[in-house]
């Protein structure tokens, strides 16, 4: 039911203290992208070393995506103005997907940690979401 979306180019990453983080393959929200036919830019394509790769704000344009689905491991609520936050920052400007409006705030620990079969579902709902609002 994503239509001309499916197939796109989708990023995920996670954002803290430290910077940002790309998921890699290897990992449970790679193997679901790849099952829906997603195309994933940039090193995301590679096998990773470890969970996931952190990528300095001068080669976000490397992963840039027609999606970037993004989010911390913050408790609920407490990463509630990451969005603008992020799209205020040059790095993130530069973003196709930033300049689309095609980045959607997840819940980091359902999308980059936890993997199994709740946990697909509720990415599964999420992705739906974004794309087809």
């Amino acid at each position: 039911d994503l239509g001309p979306r499916a197939g796109a180019g989708v990023s995920v990453a996670r954002y803290s203290a430290k910077g940002t983080a790309v998921m890699q393959q290897g990992v449970f929200i790679s193997d679901v992208l790849k099952d829906l036919g997603f195309k994933r830019p940039g090193i995301q394509n590679d096998k990773g070393e470890g969970h996931s790769t952190p990528i300095s704000d001068e080669n976000l344009k490397k992963i840039d995506g027609d999606w970037l689905f993004i989010g911390t491991l913050a408790p609920a609520g407490k990463d509630a103005d990451l969005l603008d936050k992020l799209t205020h920052k040059p790095a993130y400007r530069q973003l196709d997907a930033v300049r689309e409006k095609h980045v959607t705030r997840i819940d980091g620990s359902k999308w980059t940690s936890l993997g199994g079969a709740n946990a697909a579902i509720s990415v599964l709902a999420d992705i739906r979401k974004a794309m087809t609002a």
